[in-house]
């Protein structure tokens, strides 16, 4: 396969891995259906979900199928993954909302905030950083990781050099660095 991308333009590859996503997506879907005992008998549109992992990502299907003769149906599986991120980030958006409208204790919504955006952008820890006076410094006012995972307490202070949160501050744009990357300062190594 790594041969033959070496030879294809992009664009021609972007469509090969596409038809193979859909067909992938289709073996999904007939799966499923046969496990609901298939919707002939209905004669209605019947919809599904799915995710699937795609290196690290996980778009989202959504299968539409119609029953189209006695043992046949129309299938339609399209990329809802647009529409799926924008309703993970409203929901994150309104628990953020009601925790803040019930007054609840700054701490609480740091480690909130911290969490909603490990959900939305898929993190397994996620750290609230307040930038301290003279920009040398952060402090970790809010915390969140998936269980087991390694990560930071809340309260600590850390130096900005080589830190992704030096970029943030110096550029006023989100970055992301992975622990190990030749560029990461060695207190995050």
């Amino acid at each position: 396969l790594m041969q033959i991308q070496a030879r294809i333009p992009v664009e021609i590859i972007d469509v090969i891995q596409g038809i193979i996503l859909i067909f992938l997506a289709a073996e999904i879907v007939v799966r499923k259906i046969f496990r609901l005992r298939t919707p002939q008998g209905t004669g209605e549109l019947q919809t599904i979900e799915w995710k699937l992992e795609d290196e690290g990502e996980m778009p989202h299907m959504e299968g539409r199928f119609m029953p189209s003769g006695d043992d046949e149906f129309f299938l339609i599986v399209r990329d809802v993954t647009e529409r799926k991120q924008r309703e993970v980030e409203q929901a994150a958006l309104h628990r953020v909302a009601l925790a803040v409208a019930s007054e609840a204790r700054p701490e609480q919504i740091f480690d909130l905030v911290s969490e909603e955006i490990a959900r939305v952008l898929g993190g397994h820890t996620t750290n609230l950083v307040r930038f301290e006076p003279g920009g040398l410094e952060a402090l970790i006012v809010g915390g969140w990781r998936k269980p087991g995972a390694r990560g930071f307490p809340i309260g600590e202070r850390f130096p900005l050099e080589g830190t992704a949160s030096e970029i943030v501050l110096k550029t006023g744009r989100a970055t992301r660095r992975e622990r190990g990357a030749a560029d990461v300062s060695p207190w995050l190594a």
